[in-house]
């Protein structure tokens, strides 16, 4: 059996079998004074102060196991951990990373590495995550639903007015680009995030 220590969020663990939610679980943390839950295999709940490094992040598909406690919600997988922030913290990565909002076309894009599409989960901490993952030093949420990542802006696009990226991200209080424009990020980000929202899906340790 693994120990305590050698997991990814040590610092408690309680199982909520035939009732786990990630709503319990989150309560359940921040009563006892932790800023993260972490739900894993259905029916475990972890706390930890310590938010989880992007470098242990893993494709949100690999959770993938249905909570004990409400078949519509995922709860983690076998070694896999869906993160929650329990409550406001007093810095935002958004904030201290956002270098402006930039023109964009399909044609000559503003970053050229790696991209997809994140039709109902984007966020601005969430592709700042997919491109810190993938090893870009920039990440850009564009008209709402992509992200983009690269390791040098374009000179050939064009630096406008941050009220010229209008566009609401589907899954975050901030806004995400607008049309043919991506709102810009630093990767070297602080282990910050929104309050309240999915942080991502986590490798525990073995």
């Amino acid at each position: 059996e693994r120990s305590r220590e050698a997991r990814l969020m040590p610092d408690e663990m309680v199982e909520f079998r035939n009732s786990l939610t990630p709503t319990k679980c989150i309560q359940f943390c921040k009563e006892k004074g932790y800023d993260y839950a972490g739900l894993q295999f259905s029916f475990e709940c972890f706390c930890s102060n310590a938010r989880p490094s992007f470098k242990s992040s893993a494709d949100e598909s690999d959770c993938n196991l249905k909570c004990d406690g409400d078949q519509n919600q995922i709860c983690g997988a076998n070694f896999r951990l869906s993160v929650y922030e329990t409550s406001e913290l007093l810095a935002n990565f958004v904030e201290s990373n956002y270098l402006g909002c930039y023109s964009d076309n399909g044609d000559n894009r503003l970053l050229n590495g790696k991209y997809d599409t994140f039709t109902k989960r984007l966020s601005p901490e969430f592709c700042v995550g997919f491109c810190y993952r993938n090893g870009y030093r920039f990440a850009g949420v564009h008209n709402g639903t992509q992200c983009f990542c690269g390791d040098s802006l374009n000179q050939g696009q064009s630096k406008l007015r941050d009220s010229d990226c209008d566009i609401k991200c589907a899954n975050s209080r901030f806004n995400c680009g607008g049309l043919r424009k991506n709102g810009v990020y630093h990767t070297q980000i602080s282990d910050y995030s929104e309050d309240g929202k999915l942080i991502g899906c986590f490798i525990d340790n073995q």
